[in-house]
This record gives C-alpha cells, sequence and structure tokens, in this order.
C-alpha cells in the first residue's frame, strides 16, 4: 500500500529548530487524494484472492466460473452488485432511492414542447450555484435509472453557466414529473434468450441558439434498458437524413461495446443486433455505395454504419414513429 504523507500543525509539538513538522501515515485516510485508489487495490485484492477476474472491457466488472456455476460482480465506487444463477429470489425491479416531499401539480411529461425552439426572454439567476447542484443530482437519475428524463437534464445542462428563470422553472418540472411517477418502477426482466435491440433517433436543428441536432438512442436487452444517452451532435447537419444518420452511427461504439462485453459474461449474442430508424432516407443511405451528391459532404466517421452492416454485425431497419 502506497505510503501517504500530509503536512500538519500542532501547538504542542511545534519546535522553532523544526519548522515545518510532517506526519507519515501508515495507511491510508478517507478524503485524501490517494484514498479512491487505496480502495480499489483492496478490493482487487479480495476478489482476486475468491477467485474473481477483472473484465477487460469494463474495469468494474468482475466474474467468476466455479463449478459451472457464474458469478458476476459489478463495482460503482464503494457499492457492489452481486448477481448469481442459484440464487432463489432475483429482483426484477431496481429503482432510485425515493423521498418523501410536499404534493405538486401532475405533469406528463419531463419538459414542455419546443422547450429549446423558445427565445430567451427570461431573466438571469442571481447566480448558478443552486441550479448547478440539482442539475447533479438530476444527471445521476437521467444517467443511473431514468431513461424517460435524459433528454430533458440534457437540455438543461446546456444552460449550467448562465442560467435564466425559465431553465429554473424546467427543472422545477423534471423534478414535479419525478415526483408524480415516484410509484414507476425499472423493470429489468428475465427471460430465457434474451437478445439485444436498439432505437435511434435524432432531432433536428431543434436548438435555435446554434441550430445544432440531438443524438439520442436506448438499447434493450431482454426487453429491459440497459444503456441510453441523448447528446448534442458536434456539427451542424444540412439535412434531417444527415442528422439521424449521424445518430444512427454513433450508436456502433456501443454496439461493439455491448458484443465484447457479452462476450467477456459468456454469453453468445446472435449477430446482427438489430438497430431500428424511423427515417426512411436514412435506413436507404446506409444500403447505398454512393458518396458523392448530396451526402459528399458528411464525415467518413459516420460511414462506419455502412460497412458493419456488410459485415452482418448490424442490421439497421426502419421503424415508423407511430409504432
Amino acid at each position: 500500500m502506497e505510503k501517504l504523507r500530509r503536512n500538519y500543525t500542532c501547538n504542542n509539538l511545534l519546535d522553532s529548530q523544526i519548522p515545518n513538522l510532517v506526519s507519515k501515515l501508515q495507511k491510508g485516510v478517507y478524503g485524501l487524494k490517494q484514498a479512491a485508489n487505496v480502495w480499489n487495490e483492496k478490493l482487487n485484492k479480495m476478489l482476486f484472492n475468491q477467485g474473481f477476474i477483472k473484465s477487460k472491457v469494463d474495469p468494474c466488472l468482475y466474474t467468476r466460473n466455479k463449478d459451472d456455476r457464474l458469478v458476476y460482480i459489478l463495482m460503482y465506487v464503494d457499492d457492489l452488485m452481486l448477481c448469481c444463477e442459484d440464487q432463489r429470489h432475483q429482483r426484477d425491479y431496481f429503482q432510485s432511492q425515493q423521498r418523501s416531499g410536499n404534493k405538486v401539480n401532475h405533469v406528463h411529461t419531463s419538459m414542455e414542447t419546443g422547450f429549446h425552439k423558445q427565445k430567451e426572454l427570461s431573466e438571469l439567476l442571481p447566480n448558478n450555484q443552486g441550479y448547478k447542484e440539482v442539475i447533479g443530482k438530476l444527471l445521476y437519475l437521467a444517467a443511473m435509472t431514468r431513461p424517460d428524463i435524459v433528454a430533458a437534464v440534457g437540455i438543461l445542462c446546456r444552460r449550467t453557466s448562465s442560467p435564466t428563470q425559465r431553465d429554473w422553472n424546467g427543472i422545477k418540472r423534471v423534478v414535479k414529473y419525478l415526483k408524480c411517477i415516484e410509484q414507476f418502477k425499472f423493470k429489468l426482466p428475465s427471460t430465457e434468450n434474451p437478445i439485444l435491440v436498439g432505437f435511434t433517433d435524432a432531432d433536428w436543428a431543434e436548438d435555435i441558439s446554434d441550430n445544432k441536432s440531438t443524438s439520442g438512442y436506448v438499447f434493450f436487452y431482454g426487453g429491459g434498458p440497459i444503456n441510453w444517452i441523448s447528446r448534442k451532435q458536434g456539427s451542424i447537419a444540412c439535412s434531417s437524413t444527415k442528422a439521424e444518420y449521424i445518430s444512427a452511427a454513433a450508436a456502433h461504439d456501443k454496439i461493439v461495446w455491448f458484443k465484447l462485453l457479452l462476450a467477456d459474461l459468456k454469453v453468445d449474442e446472435p449477430t446482427p443486433i438489430t438497430l431500428y430508424e424511423d427515417n426512411q432516407s436514412c435506413f436507404r443511405l446506409s444500403l447505398s455505395e454512393k458518396t458523392g451528391g448530396h451526402i459528399k459532404h458528411i464525415d467518413v466517421k459516420h460511414h462506419i454504419i455502412r460497412e458493419m452492416q456488410s459485415e452482418g454485425l448490424l442490421q439497421l431497419r426502419y421503424c415508423p414513429t407511430k409504432t
């Protein structure tokens, strides 16, 4: 274990001949810079001694195969989640911590329609400290157990540096929405032959501040959502087709990662993996070999979607918006 050193001043130990008194710590102390690394090394040693192997794809995942019984441990800082085949009772539901609160007006969506289309006419908040604190808490919920608020929280995050009263009202609406659906649970069903499917979409040039589009996707495994994202695109899309095409290409990284992760878990995932898209032009573009004309300005890296389809790793399928 790394030896830690920390300077301090103590009145009863001061000596004029030793102006800089230093104390050497014999073990890690919570709150120090190296504390997280010391904890991780200790946990790794304990799990390795018990026969667990760290995943090459995700360093927070540990697996053990003993007597043909698989055991998985997923680590998040100092929280561990254990999954094994011989448990009598497994939980199908996971939900975030709930807190009691006052009754609020019922809202059906986490954000009002066209929120980021409206021009900023509201006054700035005196400071953004409270805004950043609430955004941090909402980001945790959106990333862990609430895919239904990830788009709204992503939009509100863009206002963190100079939020207005309208943005603050947007945050309060998200909190109201969460309060209204506090009885909803995050369901991860157990099925005999689970398959991985994804859905992708894009919001073309909806942000009037810079006319950039927003990409979004969600992946389901065995009928339960396991990964989702909503992120502003780095460049301006000249058409809805390009916006959708960029969004579909962004999902390919996650598909490759899922394939490697499932292989690490000793799970054979059939290929190709299906990715649903609701733009027919994007669907046809992914199957075409053309590179000129109105698509010659599309960055080369986004054409990875074509390569994955030709190699049989991915199948892009059209999914009508209404379904």
